[in-house]
């Protein structure tokens, strides 16, 4: 909610943890399509470009757009966990960020041009 941490502890013990509830989650591969290369860096876009990149596409307001779904719509919560800020020193081998993604229920459907493309990566 409105992008503040539901938990944040400081000193030796810093954390932070983050929950989300994500609502029509779904993933496609279109293994036809071309790849979408933004104009700037990803992380210099504004909402309004995502937005007309990807409300077409949930609305499907244009049959062109219709895509074989990976991962059937479905609801979701995800538990995001950092154990230290963003400063500190870790040993390489230790975790530091966890995400817990627990389903309501999971639907997945592959077409064979997608199993391909899954190989693929």
């Amino acid at each position: 909610e409105k992008g503040e941490p539901d938990f944040v502890s400081s000193g030796l013990n810093e954390q932070l943890r983050k929950r989300f509830k994500l609502r029509k989650l779904m993933l496609y591969i279109d293994s036809n399509s071309k790849e979408f290369t933004p104009e700037s860096q990803w992380e210099d876009l504004n909402m309004l470009t995502w937005d007309n990149f990807f409300m077409p596409h949930i609305k499907g307001e244009d049959p062109e757009l219709t895509k074989s779904l990976f991962l059937k719509p479905v609801n979701a919560d995800l538990l995001y966990n950092r154990k230290h800020g963003k400063g500190e020193t870790k040993e390489s081998d230790e975790i530091v960020q966890t995400v817990n993604l627990t389903f309501e229920a999971l639907a997945l459907s592959a077409l064979q041009s997608q199993y391909v493309t899954v190989q693929r990566m």
